[in-house]
């Protein structure tokens, strides 16, 4: 993965990881986590939506990892990592 795909967001990495799927769109899968010290906790994401090439998808990840990580999107929450 290149360092661009995932970056820090209050105190959170937000890791987007798109994959490709059978009608050569790409998914919107993303990780969230956080450094608690003595480990890295991570949760996945995973949304129906999709983008067409695999750089959107990238981006779309970036948003919606803020998104969560705000408290904009219902049922994703990151508030026990």
């Amino acid at each position: 993965m290149e360092q661009h795909e995932r970056a820090g967001y209050r105190g959170f990495v937000i890791r987007p990881a798109p994959a490709p799927l059978r009608d050569g769109r790409w998914n919107h899968d993303l990780y969230v986590g956080r450094d608690k010290g003595s480990e890295f906790v991570e949760r996945k994401f995973t949304f129906a939506s999709s983008s067409a090439t695999r750089e959107e998808a990238i981006s779309h990840g970036m948003t919606a990892g803020q998104k969560i990580i705000n408290g904009e999107v219902p049922n994703c929450s990151v508030a026990d990592l």
